[in-house]
């Protein structure tokens, strides 16, 4: 027997073995879902500092499982999510013929989010099982604010105290980063469950767009949250 030709037999049992979990193994589910917790900034200013601000969010989740290897099946998890973050940070200027001056900032974003990761789950018992996600998130900018603090402040009309608005002339229309998280499903009656986890949201996307006076920068977001859902299994 060839190499060639074992290979080939190998596979072919490999599709025999598969294909007739893959047939029993779909399975749809629906959600609601709603997490909270602590969002925060990375950027490539060494001179900017920041600290961690409250993230919350929720909205509906699909999740089609098509594959059954004996009690840990794989599909895709979709959904469209509200997700609003927000952290402070301070950051040193030298504004030219004015002087030096410190912003600190509180910045407050909203995004509708679409997740689209792989999904496995291990069942552990006949009502439990282990759930683990990856792969990527995309947001739409909604809007947001930002509280502006100079010190000192500066008499000139961008560096004065007060509330800015966050808009497509200084926020990208878009976010994209990678998207991981484990929970549990529970099930607590026939095809309902309820499923607790924790999501890390790593922002890749620059999310500050180039401004007069403020020096370059490449920020993006990160966020790390708790959350649960209702779930119903359709089939």
């Amino acid at each position: 027997m060839g190499k060639k030709t074992g290979i080939l037999l190998l596979a072919a049992a490999a599709i025999f073995i598969i294909l007739p979990g893959v047939a029993m193994a779909q399975s749809l589910e629906l959600g609601l879902n709603a997490f909270g917790g602590l969002a925060g900034g990375t950027t490539d200013n060494s001179s900017k500092t920041g600290s961690l601000g409250p993230t919350f969010g929720g909205g509906m989740e699909v999740t089609f499982y098509f594959v059954d290897l004996g009690g840990f099946r794989i599909g895709l998890s979709s959904g469209l999510e509200y997700a609003y973050q927000a952290y402070e940070y301070i950051q040193p200027l030298s504004v030219p013929f004015l002087g030096d001056t410190d912003l600190t900032a509180y910045a407050k974003y909203s995004y509708l989010t679409i997740p689209v990761t792989a999904k496995g789950a291990l069942k552990l018992t006949d009502a439990l099982a282990l759930t683990l996600d990856a792969g990527a998130y995309f947001g739409v900018f909604l809007g947001g604010k930002s509280q502006n603090t100079w010190d000192p402040e500066i008499p000139f009309a961008q560096l004065t105290d007060g509330e800015a608005n966050l808009d497509d002339s200084n926020t990208p229309s878009a976010d994209i980063g990678l998207r991981f998280a484990i929970g549990v499903d529970i099930e607590v009656a026939k095809n309902l469950l309820l499923s607790p986890g924790v999501l890390f949201d790593f922002g890749l996307s620059d999310i500050t767009k180039d401004v007069e006076l403020i020096p370059n920068a490449r920020d993006t977001f990160w966020k790390l949250a708790a959350g649960v859902a209702i779930v119903y299994r359709l089939f």
